[in-house]
């Protein structure tokens, strides 16, 4: 199984409970839509704050579209394995503990089990998706050659800096360092054996970086250096640095071959998204959807009135 992909973010739009148990808010091709259903989907889709205008209506449509996308799936037989479930949940909980998963669930009222059984139909639909459009697109060479001259500012890379640094929690630690690479210690052996983050394990390699990728502060301090040179002690919201100027690399632009790779998974996702949704909308079209209670649509948003109008 594969991550979701932009036009399959949208299927995130997914049931609760697969038990159509209780009173119903749709049914679409005679397959039911519980309001449990939709008031937990409406739960994980909640956002911090008053529920927007409409909110109701967009989960209940999500749900719709996801029925009609799993019912086409057993049309075009496909089989969603217990091997495809356990893939899509370590996915989703990578770099996650589920004490914080429980928690945030907990929360908004919802269980592992209702995450899990949204989890399980949000992947197989996504696996459909992948089944009737996205494994039937291609992008030619002639389409990434017309994307990449008219787009040619995406491919440009500024002005960047090559760039170790030695980070450390405390400002005494970085004056130690600081003191050492001044008796003249190799910069990147002090990064490996003082620096206290990540790039330490590289003897502080950050990379080339422009000067937008950096918080201001250290940029100000890289761009000032020359080759071969280190700062002064930089103060951030993180800690201290001492940051050192391998090399200053000008403006430059990737060449065809070298931007081929992005402009063609840009493309990919244009097609995937723009066939998407014609694929949904033709599935609606020929589908018996059923809206079983009435829900709020969302509404025009009022102009600010102007300061001493009524």
């Amino acid at each position: 199984m594969r991550r979701f992909a932009p036009a399959a973010a949208l299927l995130l739009l997914a049931a609760c409970s697969r038990a159509p148990e209780g009173p119903l808010a749709a049914r679409v091709n005679g397959e039911p839509i519980t309001l449990a259903q939709l008031d937990a989907e409406q739960r994980f889709l909640a956002l911090p704050g008053p529920a927007a205008p409409g909110a109701g209506l967009e989960a209940l449509e999500g749900l719709v579209d996801q029925t009609l996308i799993l019912q086409e799936g057993r049309k075009l037989g496909l089989r969603f394995t217990d091997a495809d479930r356990a893939n899509a949940e370590a996915q989703a909980l990578a770099g996650t503990g589920t004490q914080l998963l429980d928690e945030s669930l907990k929360a908004r009222g919802l269980t592992r089990d209702q995450w899990r059984d949204r989890l399980d139909r949000a992947a197989e639909a996504d696996a459909v998706v992948g089944l009737a459009v996205r494994n039937n697109l291609e992008v030619t060479h002639q389409e990434v050659q017309d994307h990449y001259w008219e787009n040619l500012p995406l491919y440009r890379r500024p002005e960047r800096r090559v760039l170790r640094q030695v980070f450390t929690r405390s400002r005494p630690a970085a004056e130690g360092a600081l003191r050492e690479l001044e008796l003249g210690e190799p910069f990147g052996e002090v990064a490996a054996s003082r620096g206290q983050g990540p790039e330490a394990a590289s003897q502080g390699m950050l990379g080339a970086l422009s000067r937008g990728q950096l918080p201001k502060a250290l940029a100000k301090a890289a761009w000032a250096l020359k080759p071969g040179t280190w700062s002064q002690i930089v103060a951030s919201h993180w800690g201290y640095h001492i940051l050192y100027c391998e090399n200053r690399l000008a403006p430059e632009s990737d060449t065809l071959v070298q931007a081929e790779p992005q402009a063609r998974g840009t493309l990919l996702r244009e097609k995937e998204l723009m066939f998407f949704r014609s694929w949904l909308a033709r599935l609606r079209e020929s589908a018996a959807i059923e809206h079983l209670v009435v829900l709020e649509a969302p509404g025009p948003t009022k102009a600010p009135r102007e300061k001493g109008k009524s």
